[in-house]
């Protein structure tokens, strides 16, 4: 993450004078230029887990390890952040890189309120996309976007009396994404965002195939 955030501002700081000496952008305008930012707040699994509780529930009586009710209690949201940066085209439209990650989600398996089982997963993902802006005044702005994710999904699974098991899937998705931004001056404008982030993870695996929502609010440092 590191790496990234730093190539994004050394690359920001090195090219945009470029763009501005030489006027490579035939487009620019105004509002042309390159911005980086964070975004803080929260995510929707989607019914993570839900899916395969049943099939691990099965696995366990197979195996005969586990009899009778069984509880569980699973994470349904978690926090998000993330750390974009990008270059503004003109009025409407801009490109953008972003790193992001979820908080640390769970599910444990019970029985009689005892834990036997436990899993854990981390998301993160990077990615590309394109976003198109509607101006309503100088300060106040509509924006959509689309474009794609490439994450990775690390699960670890610990059930009583087994070691430990490891996994990471990887894989690419659609992101769609509505929000607005408000410009407080030239050089800060704040946001709200919503997007959704088509199937991460794998349907065999104990967090399954989910459909993300996000929702954060945004600061964003125009140079």
């Amino acid at each position: 993450m590191k790496k990234m955030v730093s190539a994004v501002a050394i690359s920001a700081v090195i090219v945009a004078p470029v763009f501005a000496q030489d006027n490579i952008n035939p487009f620019a305008d105004e509002k042309s230029g390159f911005y980086l930012g964070f975004g803080l707040g929260a995510a929707d699994l989607g019914g993570a887990y839900e899916k395969s509780i049943d099939n691990t529930f099965d696995d366990f009586r197979r195996r005969g390890g586990v009899t009778g009710e069984i509880e569980a209690e699973y994470t349904e949201r978690t926090g998000v952040g993330n750390i974009f940066g990008g270059y503004r085209i003109n009025r409407y439209l801009a490109v953008e890189a972003d790193y992001l990650r979820l908080g640390h989600t769970y599910a444990d398996y019970k029985k009689s309120g005892i834990v036997f089982s436990e899993v854990e997963n981390e998301i993160s993902g990077y990615g590309l996309k394109a976003i198109g802006i509607y101006p309503i005044n100088n300060q106040f702005e509509l924006k959509a976007s689309a474009g794609l994710l490439k994450w990775e999904v690390k699960e670890e699974i610990e059930n009583r009396g087994f070691a430990k098991k490891k996994s990471t899937e990887k894989g690419s998705s659609l992101r769609v994404g509505l929000g607005a931004n408000y410009n407080i001056t030239d050089h800060f404008t704040v946001g709200l965002n919503w997007e959704r982030i088509n199937g991460i993870g794998d349907k065999k695996s104990d967090f399954g195939e989910n459909d993300i929502d996000t929702y954060t609010a945004s600061l964003q440092y125009n140079f």
